[in-house]
């Protein structure tokens, strides 16, 4: 008789829940970051949505690490084993950077933007990089030359609102447990509602914008 493999419940899940199931046992976290994987691979492209632009090919080797971590019996940090989508507007040393324009659809950063690298730090996995406005300019929808245009998970007629809607629609499809976006006019608050979802548009200047591709420095917050 064949042992049933359960896979990870990733749909909606928190990132509290996926813990518990490393926790106890459940799962790795190898685990739910191929079923994170697969459920891109399975949906995005195939239903339409073009959410994602670049999957994370470091992303199951932190995986690992965090696997092995979690055996040492330490306190973890709070993000751990949490797999993120990041706008492309944020920059990322192992991963192309383009915000939306074709002009820099080739560009890898050297360095993370700080965001990033303290998310890193706290355990988070960034697991892959999603669509936006070009220039992140756009509220109305996320339409950029170096990928194209994002639809609405729950609709691919409609639109996810921009500029983050490649954040929102792949939070909504549960392509990631949660997700960075950056808001000068809408861009967080649009796609949030657009997606039934919770977005956070914290206050100018408490939160960095270092290593993300300014639009307009007096109103932009990532």
């Amino acid at each position: 008789m064949h042992k049933v493999i359960r896979a990870p419940r990733l749909v909606e899940a928190t990132i509290t829940e996926l813990q518990e199931s490393l926790k106890i046992g459940d799962f790795t976290c190898r685990d739910i970051v191929q079923g994170y994987i697969d459920r891109i691979n399975a949906y995005d492209q195939p239903a339409g949505i073009n959410a994602i632009t670049e999957i994370n090919a470091n992303a199951l080797t932190r995986a690992d690490e965090t696997d092995v971590a979690l055996t040492t019996g330490k306190e973890m940090p709070p993000l751990f084993c949490a797999p993120l989508l990041v706008k492309d507007n944020f920059d990322t040393s192992d991963m192309v950077t383009s915000g939306g324009s074709i002009a820099l659809r080739n560009s890898k950063p050297e360095d993370d933007a700080f965001m990033i690298r303290k998310l890193k730090e706290a355990g988070a996995i960034v697991l892959a990089k999603t669509n936006m406005a070009e220039w992140a300019f756009s509220p109305r929808e996320s339409i950029s030359s170096s990928y194209g245009r994002t639809a609405n998970a729950y609709d691919v007629n409609y639109v996810p609102a921009g500029s983050s809607g490649g954040t929102a629609s792949g939070v909504a499809a549960s392509f990631g447990v949660a997700g960075m976006g950056s808001d000068t006019g809408n861009s967080i608050r649009g796609p949030s509602s657009h997606l039934a979802l919770f977005g956070l548009r914290s206050t100018l200047g408490l939160t960095s914008r270092d290593g993300v591709i300014p639009l307009n420095f007096d109103r932009d917050i990532a």
